[in-house]
């Protein structure tokens, strides 16, 4: 998984689409177990899945959960 700042001040997380199953999800608390998937659009490109994600003044944790 690959986490970067667009020039639009948002986050662009990527990773490999051979990840079949996986989906990513977010938490803004990285003890607690209230995961929930991100709603976002899944967009392939290059052979990596990518979904965009505006800034927040929260903190938010990411990780990608296989089903």
């Amino acid at each position: 998984m690959n986490i970067a700042m667009t020039s639009t001040n948002s986050l662009l997380i990527s990773w490999s689409a051979s990840a079949i199953g996986f989906v990513l999800q977010e938490n803004t608390s990285f003890v607690t177990t209230n995961w929930s998937d991100v709603t976002n659009k899944v967009s392939d490109v290059s052979g990596e899945s990518c979904v965009a994600i505006s800034l927040s003044p929260t903190n938010c944790y990411y990780r990608l959960f296989q089903r």
